[in-house]
């Protein structure tokens, strides 16, 4: 098992913890679950979207054809679910360093 410090945000990340796991990928995916979490406790607030204002986005952005009935409401979910990951996905911010390369100081690691 190798340690892995876990760096996450919105838009700059900080230390979060020290993760032990068996590889970078496992480090990595939890990282980025650490940072959707993250945006997700936050949307809404200063400026992050929530889903619904994505939907609202949505609704507007569609109007015309959602009002022909081009567009009905699984597309609609369906599109705010793009509108909603590439939100995340511009705001979060997140990565994973072997905690024996990294720089940071040792009393200041703890284990996740």
């Amino acid at each position: 098992m190798t340690q892995y410090n876990i760096y996450i945000g919105l838009t700059s990340s900080q230390y979060r913890g020290t993760y032990e796991c068996e590889s970078y990928d496992e480090a990595i995916d939890y990282a980025y679950d650490l940072a959707r979490e993250e945006y997700e406790d936050y949307a809404g607030l200063h400026g992050i979207p929530s889903w619904e204002e994505l939907e609202e986005e949505v609704r507007t952005d569609y109007a015309d054809e959602i009002e022909s009935g081009e567009y009905d409401e699984n597309w609609i979910e369906s599109l705010t679910e793009e509108y909603w990951n590439d939100a995340i996905e511009s705001w979060i911010s997140y990565s994973a360093v072997p905690t024996d390369t990294d720089d940071i100081c040792e009393e200041d690691i703890y284990l996740i």
